[in-house]
């Protein structure tokens, strides 16, 4: 049977009695493992841990067990598979056996081209590649390097949700978006934790200038690098800390904001949940102004902008003579 999306714990057609019985979700995980092998799958690979530790079966049970053997299984056959092209991952805590069986795939395989990880996060024993970050936000999975750069050339789009980028895969990112062999062209961050500054600036750096074929960026919630969270903890307090969060929220916000500036490959740029407001007319403006000519599409969705602030903005992408007619309208 055809599907358009596959989760690995629900069986082609299945009842809902049926899909909790263990022989028949064998059965099915068995003949979709063979075709990942076979290269005979052509549907996207769907795996979502929505359902693994449900009340009625929880890891500890064989049906709960299983179901997490399960996605080892397809991870590993998806390292060699050269018929899948699209591939989402969600929903699902990671222990140390997925976290290597994930890390190996992406290592391996050289097909995908439209790869989505989103609200995964790591259970006490996972083997994280940054050891520091599982300690201190052991709710939050952190990406193996080799989801980008040379692992997934053919990548065209990459969407990342409630994920943790270490050191090492900020490099790799950065890696790839400087790469001129890249066929990276949509990538979408959402609320998605950097550990580091360094890591942060890797990436803004790869973006300062032009990537030769991203054109669509999608900024969603971003946060403020892990490192920095963790010195705010430490020095301030209450209403202080309140203070100080806004203060270096902002300073991020500019950040990414200069470093979009100088980038004339992008067309479509979305900067939506950032707190964006009236303060960050100025650089919103330089941003349009710069790069009029490219910039097709920007959604500013859910953010704090006044008029007067789209006002800026809207004066730094119009002639003199469109302000004129505007004003003599109004």
């Amino acid at each position: 049977m055809s599907r358009q999306q596959y989760t690995f714990w629900y069986g082609r057609g299945l009842s809902t009695d049926q899909r909790n019985n263990e022989s028949r979700v064998v059965d099915w995980l068995q003949q979709d493992v063979r075709s990942l092998q076979q290269n005979t799958m052509i549907t996207p690979l769907y795996i979502d841990g929505a359902g693994w530790d449900d009340r009625r079966h929880p890891p500890n049970t064989k049906l709960g067990s299983l179901r997490r053997r399960g996605a080892r299984s397809l991870l590993q056959a998806l390292g060699d598979n050269t018929s899948v092209t699209k591939f989402l991952f969600q929903n699902a805590t990671l222990d140390e056996n997925l976290d290597r069986a994930l890390t190996q795939a992406m290592a391996a395989n050289q097909s995908l081209e439209s790869v989505s990880f989103r609200n995964l996060t790591s259970s006490n024993t996972s083997n994280q590649n940054n050891v520091a970050a599982a300690a201190t936000t052991p709710r939050r999975y952190a990406l193996p390097a080799t989801v980008f750069g040379r692992h997934n050339a053919n990548l065209r789009t990459l969407h990342l949700s409630n994920v943790l980028l270490d050191a090492a895969a900020c490099d790799s990112l950065a890696r790839q978006l400087r790469d001129p062999q890249s066929q990276l062209a949509t990538l979408t961050l959402q609320n998605v934790l950097i550990a580091t500054d360094g890591g942060l600036e890797q990436v803004l750096t790869a973006l300062t200038t032009p990537c030769t074929q991203l054109t669509t960026l999608k900024l969603i919630n971003m946060m403020v690098p892990q490192e920095q969270q963790q010195q705010q903890q430490q020095q301030q307090e209450d209403d202080e800390q309140q203070e100080d969060d806004n203060s270096n929220n902002k300073a991020l916000i500019h950040r990414w904001l200069r470093a979009l500036v100088g980038n004339r490959s992008i067309t479509t740029l979305h900067l939506e949940g950032m707190q964006l407001d009236a303060t960050d007319a100025p650089d919103l403006a330089a941003l349009l102004q710069t790069n009029h000519s490219t910039l097709q599409q920007l959604s500013l969705r859910r953010n704090l902008l006044t008029a007067p602030a789209l006002r800026t903005m809207f004066f730094a992408t119009t002639t003199n003579d469109e302000q004129q007619q505007q004003q003599q309208q109004q």
